[in-house]
Parts: structure tokens; sequence; C-alpha cells
């Protein structure tokens, strides 16, 4: 019983998060969550299927498409955001992810955020499923000033009858 319990306290240690806005990382705008029912439960998201592609084998196909208009009196930045979970037969899902962010012209310069992904995940049983994301970034400040990157992360999701666990 002691080993259950450190093993469910060590789980929700692990999946607790905090962040901070930093404005000397490059590429802030991912930290944006691009799905609106996740932004509004406060980033829970482990498993999401538009998140994490391990969840689509269990949890079916689902798909987002937002705009998004913030500050439009003051620096009228646009957001597009595509998300796709999609799931074929009984264990393959994959996964599309798009958005693009748009600033306020200047001296005819019109600064960018770009972000494409994709993913796969596979169910090797009843209860356990692994999933991996592939992505591209690009961020265009100004004319001479840009970032772009390409990053890959995994996940492992474990279902017992309704709950679900999921590490990344």
């Amino acid at each position: 019983m002691l080993s259950r319990n450190v093993l469910l306290a060590a789980l929700v240690a692990v999946s607790i998060s905090a962040k901070a806005q930093d404005a000397s990382v490059p590429m802030p705008y991912l930290a944006i969550d691009r799905n609106q029912i996740t932004a509004a439960m406060g980033g829970a998201r482990a498993t999401d299927a538009l998140f994490n592609p391990a969840a689509i084998p269990f949890t079916g196909s689902d798909i987002a498409l937002s705009y998004q208009n913030w500050a439009p009196s003051v620096a009228k930045a646009s957001h597009v955001n595509l998300l796709a979970g999609i799931k074929l037969g009984k264990r393959v899902g994959l996964s599309v992810k798009a958005a693009g962010q748009f600033g306020t012209q200047y001296d005819s310069f019109t600064p960018y955020d770009l972000f494409f992904g994709a993913g796969v995940g596979f169910a090797f049983t009843d209860f356990l499923s692994a999933g991996v994301n592939l992505a591209y970034t690009s961020e265009k400040l100004a004319r001479d000033l840009s970032f772009s990157a390409f990053a890959a992360d995994a996940f492992l999701l474990l279902r017992f009858s309704d709950l679900k666990v999921s590490a990344g």
C-alpha cells in the first residue's frame, strides 16, 4: 500500500508544472494553448488528443480551428490555429497542428510566427499506447532577426478504465 501511495505522489509531482513569462526566451508564442477547451481548464492537456498523439487511439478523432484577434485596438495581432487528431482503425492515430501569428505592420514589414507539426500514436494493448510529435517553428521579428527550430516529443499513456495517465 505504501509503494502505491509513493507512486501516486510521484506521478502527481511530475505532472505539476509552473510557467512564467520570460522576455529573453525566443518564440514565447509556443506557450499559447491553441485548444480552447484545455486553455479554459488551465492547460490540463496531458491526455488531450490534440496535444498527445498517444491519446488518439483511446479518445477518437477531434478537431479545433480558431481565429483570435488579440488587442485589436492596439497591436492588431491575429492568430490562426488548426489542430486535428484523427483515429485510423482501432490502434492508430494521426495528428496535425498548424498555427500562425501575425503582428502589426511597421516600416513595410509584418512580423510573424509559424508552427507546423504532425504526430502519430499507436495503441499496443487496450491499456498502453505511445506517440511521437515532430514540429517545425519559425519566428521573424524584424527583417534581419529570425529564429527557427525543429522539435520532437514522445509520450506514453496508460489507461485504467476512465483514468488515463500520461508521461511525455
